[in-house]
C-alpha cells in the first residue's frame, strides 16, 4: 500500500480494513507480505485506523520469509491527525523456510499528533531451518514536537523453533522530543522451545519491560543473549527471565553482553540451568545474595563484569531451616533413592551430621514412617512428586545435583491425607492442585520458617490463601476418595 491513506484533512474519518490470511499452503520465494509504505501520507487533524492482520493455519515452503509485515507509520502525520494501527495475530502456522516472522515498522510523528500501534501475538508457529532469524521483530520510532506514540505489547508464546540462526530477537530504537511521548508495552516471552539455533532468544540494548518466563531453551550456543550496549545505552534492565529450563548451550545459557561497568543487574532467578547444582563461572557473582556462579550447568556471563546477573536461587537450590522442613526433590538424581542417601548428601554437603531424621506420610495407612539419618538401612524408597518431612539441627542452604527436570510422577493417593511436592518447573497455585484433584476438600503446608501449619484453603468453603506451590515445595491434601496422580 503506497501513500494510503494519501493527503486527509480536517475532519475525515477513514477506516481501512485489515487482512485474514488462513488455510494456506505456500511454496514460493516470499510467503505472505504485506508493504505499509508511507502509512497516512500527510495527514493532518485527521483520524484514520487501520484493521487487524491475521495469518493463521498456514503452510509455508519458502525460500525466503514467510511472513513479513512492514511498515513506515506516520509519515508526515501532523496538526492534530490521529492514526491507529491494528493488531497483528500469526497462529499456528507451519515455517519451513529461510526467514520466519518479520515485523518490521519504523513509526514517525510529529505537532500534536497521536500514532496507536496495536499489539503484536505471535503463538503456537512452528518454524525451521531457517538460515536467519525464526522471529525477528523491530521497531525503530521517534516522536517529535508534542506528539505521542503507543506501540503496544509483544506476545511470542507456544512456539517451536529450530535449525536457526537466532530464534526470537527482538531490535528496538524509540526516542523523543522533550514534550512528546513515546512508549512501546510490555513484551512477554513464554512457553517457547528453542533449538539448534545459534542464538535462542537475542534482546537488543534499548529492549526492555520484557518477561522470558517458562521456556524451553537448549542445544544452542547462546541459549538467552542479552545486548547492553555501550556506556549510557543501558534500557534493558527491566528484564525478568524466570522458570526456565536452559540447558546443552554450547557458550553460554545466558549472557548479559556490556561494554562498561555501572550497569544494573537483570532479574535471572529460578531458572533450570541443566543441573540443580546452578550455572557455572567461577568469576560471575550474584549482585543480590553474594553467591558465586559454582555450578556445572549452563555457563553464565556478564561481558566485561562479573556482577550484573541476578540468578540466585535457582531450580535446584532449597533452603532448609533449624526443625522440621518440607520438601519435594526439585530435581531427580538416581543416586538420591532412599531416605538414608538423601540423609547423607545433606550432611556431605552441610559438612556436619544436621539432617537428623528424614519422614513421610503413609497415605495408605494414615500414619508417618520415619528414618533417623546414619542409624542402619536405607530406610524408604524415594519416589518423584512425593513430600518429607527433614528435621535439621541447623540451617542451611542446599542445591541437589541432578539434571533430571520435572521426572515421571505416578502416584497412588488414597481416602484421608496424602502429601505431594510439586515438580513442574512452572509454579502453581494451590486452588489449581485441588481442582484437578477429586474430591479434594483441603490443603494446607508447613511453615519452615516459623514451625508451623498454615490454615490452609478449603475447597469446600471456597476460603484461605490461595499460595503460590514452586517446584520442590510440598501440599497436604484431604481427599474423600483415591486416585493416580500424574504430578
Amino acid at each position: 500500500m503506497y501513500e494510503n491513506i494519501y493527503y486527509v484533512e480536517d475532519e475525515t474519518r477513514v477506516y481501512a480494513g485489515g487482512f485474514t490470511i488462513e488455510d494456506n499452503t505456500f511454496i514460493s520465494n516470499n510467503g505472505v507480505y504485506l508493504y505499509y509504505y508511507d502509512v497516512c501520507y500527510s495527514g493532518y487533524d485527521s483520524v484514520t485506523t487501520f484493521g487487524d492482520i491475521d495469518i493463521t493455519g498456514n503452510e509455508f515452503h519458502v525460500n525466503n520469509k514467510a511472513v513479513w509485515i512492514d511498515g513506515e507509520i506516520g509519515y508526515d502525520l501532523y496538526g492534530n491527525a490521529q492514526l491507529n494501527i491494528g493488531n497483528i495475530t500469526i497462529y499456528d502456522n507451519f515455517m519451513d523456510c529461510a526467514y520466519g516472522v518479520d515485523v518490521e515498522y519504523e513509526i514517525s510523528a510529529r505537532d500534536d499528533s497521536e500514532l496507536t500501534i496495536g499489539f503484536i501475538n505471535v503463538e503456537g508457529n512452528e518454524i525451521r531451518n531457517c538460515t536467519d532469524d525464526g522471529i525477528f521483530i523491530w521497531y525503530s520510532s521517534y516522536a517529535s514536537d508534542s506528539s505521542t506514540i503507543f506501540i503496544g505489547n509483544i506476545i511470542v508464546e507456544k512456539n517451536t523453533i529450530d535449525n536457526c540462526s537466532k530464534g526470537i530477537y527482538v531490535y528496538c530504537d524509540i526516542g523523543n522530543d522533550i514534550d512528546a511521548v513515546a512508549e512501546i508495552g510490555r513484551t512477554h516471552m513464554s512457553d517457547n522451545t528453542i533449538s539448534n539455533c545459534s542464538y535462542g532468544i537475542y534482546l537488543s540494548e534499548e529492549w526492555n519491560h520484557t518477561d522470558i518466563i517458562g521456556n524451553t531453551i537448549f542445544d544452542n550456543t547462546y541459549g538467552i543473549y542479552v545486548w547492553g550496549g555501550f556506556e549510557g545505552s543501558y534500557e534493558n534492565t527491566d528484564t525478568e527471565i524466570h522458570w526456565n529450563k536452559i540447558y546443552d548451550n554450547s557458550m553460554y545459557g545466558l549472557l548479559y553482553e556490556i561494554e562498561a561497568g555501572g550497569t544494573p543487574y537483570i532479574n535471572a532467578t529460578y531458572n533450570f540451568w541443566g543441573n540443580g547444582n546452578g550455572p557455572s563461572n567461577d568469576n560471575m557473582i550474584d549482585p543480590v545474595t553474594g553467591e558465586w556462579a559454582n555450578g556445572t550447568g549452563d555457563a553464565i556471563g556478564g561481558g566485561i563484569v562479573n556482577d550484573n546477573i541476578h540468578f540466585d536461587p535457582w531450580i535446584g537450590k532449597v533452603k532448609l531451616y533449624e526443625g522440621w522442613n518440607t520438601i519435594c526433590l526439585p530435581v531427580w538424581n538416581e543416586s538420591i533413592t532412599t531416605a538414608e542417601e538423601l540423609g547423607d548428601y545433606i550432611n556431605i554437603a552441610a559438612g556436619d551430621n544436621v539432617c537428623v531424621i528424614i519422614s513421610k506420610w503413609d497415605a495408605s495407612k494414615q500414619r508417618y514412617i520415619s528414618h533417623v539419618v546414619g542409624f542402619g538401612g536405607d530406610g524408604f524408597t524415594l519416589k518423584p512428586g512425593e513430600g518429607y518431612f527433614i528435621y535439621m539441627t541447623a540451617e542451611m542452604n542446599i542445591s541437589f545435583d541432578g539434571t533430571i527436570i520435572e521426572p515421571e510422577v505416578n502416584l497412588t493417593l488414597y481416602s484421608g491425607y496424602n502429601f505431594i511436592g510439586w515438580t513442574k518447573t512452572i509454579p502453581t497455585h494451590i486452588k489449581n492442585i485441588g481442582e484437578n484433584l477429586s474430591q479434594c476438600t483441603k490443603a494446607v503446608w508447613w511453615h519452615a520458617d516459623r514451625q508451623e501449619w498454615d490454615p490452609g484453603y478449603s475447597y469446600i468453603k471456597k476460603i484461605g490463601e490461595n499460595k503460590q506451590i514452586i517446584v520442590g515445595e510440598t501440599v497436604f491434601i484431604l481427599k474423600k476418595t483415591g486416585e493416580i496422580w500424574q504430578g
